[in-house]
């Protein structure tokens, strides 16, 4: 695992990850800095799987012992000089962090509170979350949950508007007084409830919510919330980059983009990029259905009309579906040349056979990147994952793993550097610049509560080979292949930056 991470750091050198590490050590301990070597094995292997972790560690090391040997001259009072050897043993204590007494684990259960969609057009996006935290709960469980406590989870709808979300977030803290929140679909539920949790001081992450215009939330003083789901800037910079190398005479774009800030946004990063380094480029026609709409017939005839090179169109979800049966019956596929679906494979089974080859689709995580066989922690999510509920997993289950897994490693860090059950704001001052080994790749929770992560696109196909290894894949739904990935320097702006102020500086 160190070489991952050796090849990790080569590749992202914008970042700072065993240096800050390295840094903290020395000024703690200056004598006894352990080797970088030693110090990424460390982190390689998951010791608590954060920078804190791996300093917690060594300051707990053993005492050294030291052995040297003395050649000395004895006279003895009748007699002729001898030479004798002696081995002389030193034991030096290395100074240690005073061990706390430890108080009682809690024997009462965690409490996760899952306010989503169950319901409706936005319930295809949010099952991932749901059923990768069932999962991750049964597993937790059965390995003895965290630090001997069980999990349990409250489920609640969060309706279709963002005072309704509200008021399921104020119930899970108030009512059911959970211990973190895993919870809501949408960028207008995010950008509503984030005040509200860091207001009532209640551990929220974010698994599906991908507005960069939720940073400020994220970042504001005393701020208890978090973004685990990969966002705005992979898929507007990814497959703008994307599209560039495949289709390099592509110039004239159409839009159809979902009436909220999140479709608003997706258009003003790609576009403002694409008016940046695509030489030609042009909006021939944009509309803008409103959110769950159910008729898109006028949208459909008006880009088909503009005749674009490229149609983009970040429909997700019920909305995504619902477009791609009627854009066929108008042969949109066809007449098109290029297609990019920004959120259109976000979950293989929703549209299921409904997609055609050949669409540009953004997936944020991909189950099958990184391979199964060269990275041990996406294999065995999709394999535990798939074994409960026979489909696997998508964007928002890989952040509810990212979430579970940020919290359980905090708690657990703390636990053995304090003696007691940590509180929020310990949990909160531990999870920021975490690294953690998730499943689609390294993550890191960043001071700004940002995700930083590399990216995932792909070319929709169908490949019944596929399914000899992976049941209904490539047959029931398309897999992508090929798959593009985006290095985290290219597509994640600076902390505490928005990324379309990031873009205009550029």
């Amino acid at each position: 695992m160190a070489d991952i991470v050796d090849q990790f750091i080569k590749k992202h050198p914008n970042f700072e990850f065993s240096g800050e590490a390295e840094r903290k050590i020395k000024n703690l301990e200056p004598k006894h800095n352990p080797d970088r070597r030693v110090f990424l094995q460390y982190i390689g292997a998951g010791v608590a799987g954060i920078i804190v972790g791996a300093i917690g560690t060594f300051l707990l090391s053993p005492p050294r012992i030291e052995e040297k040997t003395v050649t000395t001259t004895v006279t003895p009072a009748a007699g002729e000089a001898r030479t004798v050897t002696t081995t002389v043993t030193k034991i030096e204590t290395v100074t240690t962090a005073p061990q706390p007494i430890k108080q009682p684990i809690p024997t009462t259960p965690i409490k996760i509170g899952h306010v989503h969609a169950f319901t409706g057009p936005a319930a295809v996006l949010g099952e991932s979350t749901t059923l990768a935290i069932r999962y991750l709960e049964a597993d937790l469980n059965a390995k003895g949950g965290i630090l001997g406590r069980q999990i349990t989870h409250i489920e609640r709808e969060q309706g279709s508007k963002t005072d309704e979300a509200v008021k399921e977030i104020r119930k899970i803290a108030l009512e059911d007084k959970v211990d973190l929140s895993i919870s809501t679909i949408g960028s207008g539920m995010a950008m509503a409830t984030a005040p509200v949790c860091n207001e009532l001081g209640l551990l929220q992450f974010y698994p599906a919510n991908r507005t960069a215009d939720l940073l400020p939330a994220l970042k504001a003083t005393g701020s208890t919330t978090f973004r685990t789901c990969r966002w705005d800037a992979g898929e507007s910079l990814g497959l703008a980059r994307a599209a560039m190398k495949l289709w390099p005479e592509a110039k004239k774009v159409a839009y159809i983009q979902p009436d909220y800030a999140y479709g608003r946004d997706i258009y003003a990063e790609t576009s403002l990029f694409w008016k940046k380094f695509l030489p030609g480029f042009e909006i021939v026609a944009e509309a803008w259905p409103p959110l769950y709409s159910t008729d898109y017939t006028p949208h459909i005839v008006k880009v088909i009309e503009s005749k674009p090179d490229i149609l983009y169109t970040s429909l997700w979800g019920g909305d995504w579906v619902t477009f791609l049966k009627q854009a066929k019956g108008y042969g949109l596929f066809q007449k098109i040349p290029h297609i990019i679906a920004g959120a259109g494979q976000e979950s293989f089974h929703g549209p299921g056979t409904e997609t055609p080859e050949g669409v540009l689709a953004g997936v944020r995580y991909h189950w099958l990147w990184p391979p199964h066989e060269l990275w041990p922690p996406q294999r065995e999510f999709v394999q535990g994952y798939y074994a409960m509920h026979k489909k696997y997993p998508y964007y928002t289950g890989e952040a509810a793993w990212t979430a579970l897994m940020a919290y359980k490693n905090a708690v657990e860090y703390l636990y053995a550097q304090k003696g007691r059950w940590p509180d929020t704001p310990d949990i909160v001052k531990a999870i920021e610049n975490m690294w953690l080994p998730a499943p689609g790749g390294w993550v890191q929770l960043r001071e700004d509560h940002e995700l930083v992560c590399a990216d995932v696109n792909g070319i929709t196909k169908y490949d019944p080979n596929i399914a000899k290894r992976y049941p209904g894949a490539g047959v029931d739904f398309p897999i992508l292949d090929p798959v593009f990935v985006s290095p985290a320097e290219e597509i994640i702006p600076p902390t505490g930056m928005h990324l379309k102020d990031w873009i205009a500086s550029w």
